[in-house]
């Protein structure tokens, strides 16, 4: 087995993919003080440079990692950032990891990014709550949301989340992937509510 440490007391939450013949690694670490995003690439004789995506300022969790062709990968994660939680994310390209930039910039709180490629183009699904106000146990809404992320941010398809679900769903944790013959797959998990699973 190959140890990832980026220091701290928790490295957890890991995600995997291949960018060519390179498995890359990206994982949530507190080293530093705040829950960050890091990579690296892993191999059996060991693991290479450790980068660290996120904002040292701000705590990032719950990764994602998809490959995109042969030497490029796109990483996203959610981050609370004052009063907002959106899904920010990165690109690794040229053999570097680009600057994280913010990829949502909704009212909701936006987490649990999920990835998959077709055709070259990267998807993103996450989910989207709301709440009245800072009350976290008045869940007012809980909604599925999928999009083909472009240069000038999320692309959702005709009708966006209003066509995955209606508002009184209660959806949680999507992933999503692509079939070979180029059909998005999305699964997810329906809550009884707030406090239910």
């Amino acid at each position: 087995p190959v140890f990832l440490d980026a220091g701290g007391t928790v490295n957890d939450q890991p995600a995997v993919a291949v960018a060519g013949s390179v498995v890359y690694v990206g994982w949530q670490s507190n080293a530093g003080g705040t829950r960050a995003i890091y990579a690296a690439p892993v191999a059996p004789s060991g693991v290479g440079a450790i980068v660290r995506l996120s904002s040292a300022r701000w705590h990032s969790q719950n990764p994602a990692l998809v490959s995109v062709g042969d030497s490029e990968l796109f990483a996203a994660w959610d981050s609370i950032r004052g009063d907002s939680a959106d899904i920010h994310g990165a690109r690794f390209c040229d053999g570097a990891w680009q600057a994280e930039r913010r990829l949502t910039r909704d009212q909701r709180i936006e987490r649990h990014a999920s990835l998959a490629t077709c055709d070259g183009a990267v998807w993103m699904a996450w989910q989207a709550q709301s709440y009245p106000g800072r009350l976290v146990n008045r869940l007012e809404e809980q909604r599925i949301v999928v999009a083909r992320l472009d240069d000038d941010g999320p692309q959702t398809p005709a009708g966006g989340m209003e066509t995955l679900s209606s508002a009184q769903d209660r959806l949680v944790r999507p992933r999503i992937v692509f079939d070979r013959a180029g059909r998005l797959w999305l699964s997810y998990r329906r809550s009884l509510g707030g406090q239910h699973g």
